[in-house]
């Protein structure tokens, strides 16, 4: 119940006010039981009661509920009821019932403010372990180098592409290793690191795939053969102004592109395969150009 009333009622005054009111009016209730029944001895039963109540609605609960049946027990000691005449007997009693109140809420209390803060501590560590997971779960799916998708979300992500009009292309640097061996390979990976950001603008971030060594993938849904090319043209512009004035002469890439609307899974695989043969051919045709063709032909 005490988590209950802390996840329906957030502000924390109102809390305490509901708790208070509800775990007194449970103490009267078993206060005036004990006292119609003529129990010659309650105060087992109130201190039993007293306990569910601290452990149920916290310590300030406790507290009020303690004095309520400190109060009673002041009554029913009592001579006459009066509250404040006791015989000796009677004095003693009333004193190790208020140790004992006090012990009893104290103890408690003390364990309910321990289950609290291990309760906050818990919830902050999940919530750390969920965003260790989700930071897990994107960098399985990112090239650590580039930023871009990887070949893992590719392969999670193709089903997405079954039915639509899609337009798959594949680039690579023209040259690579000739920049690799004669820039070295912080230069090269600066390359690849050019070429995944223009990919990125020209096709969308979300589109953009490292499939292996200097190859990328886009796969994106087109609207119409020239929207394909204006892509590729955006892409060429932002690739003609080199971030590096060390290989601005030798950074070029080829292309190849099928465009349809594959019907199943193997078809996204048939059409990346056919961008890889027109890859080729770009390459075989002089480098530094790109080649595309509707799916199937």
């Amino acid at each position: 119940m005490f988590d209950v009333l802390r996840k329906r009622i957030s502000n924390p005054v109102l809390y305490q006010v509901v708790a208070v009111s509800i775990s007194l009016t449970l103490m009267i209730l078993l206060t005036l039981l004990v006292y119609f029944a003529n129990i010659p001895n309650p105060n087992m039963i109130l201190i039993a009661g007293l306990v569910i109540v601290t452990s149920l609605f916290g310590l300030v609960s406790g507290i009020f509920s303690g004095l309520e049946m400190i109060l009673y027990s002041m009554f029913f000691f009592s001579t006459d009821h009066s509250f404040f005449v006791f015989n000796q007997t009677n004095l003693y009693k009333l004193i190790v019932i208020i140790i004992g109140v006090i012990i009893c809420v104290a103890f408690i209390g003390d364990l309910e403010l321990r289950r609290e803060r291990i309760a906050k501590e818990l919830k902050e560590k999940n919530e750390e372990l969920a965003k260790d997971v989700n930071e897990l779960e994107r960098l399985s799916k990112h090239d650590a180098l580039t930023g871009a998708l990887n070949r893992f979300a590719y392969k999670e992500n193709k089903q997405n592409f079954v039915g639509k009009d899609l337009a798959a292309i594949l680039v690579d640097l023209d040259d690579f290793k000739s920049i690799n061996d004669d820039f070295g390979h912080e230069v090269g990976d600066k390359a690849l690191l050019f070429l995944s950001d223009c990919m990125k603008k020209a096709f969308g971030f979300e589109n953009v795939y490292r499939y292996g060594g200097d190859e990328f993938v886009a796969m994106f849904e087109y609207t119409s053969v020239e929207d394909i090319e204006n892509r590729l043209k955006e892409m060429k512009q932002l690739f003609s102004i080199s971030q590096d004035g060390q290989i601005a002469t030798k950074l070029n890439f080829s292309a190849g592109y099928v465009y349809g609307k594959p019907e199943t899974v193997d078809d996204i695989r048939l059409m990346l395969s056919a961008t890889d043969k027109l890859l080729y051919k770009a390459k075989e045709s002089g480098k530094n150009c790109s080649l595309g063709q509707a799916f199937g032909k």
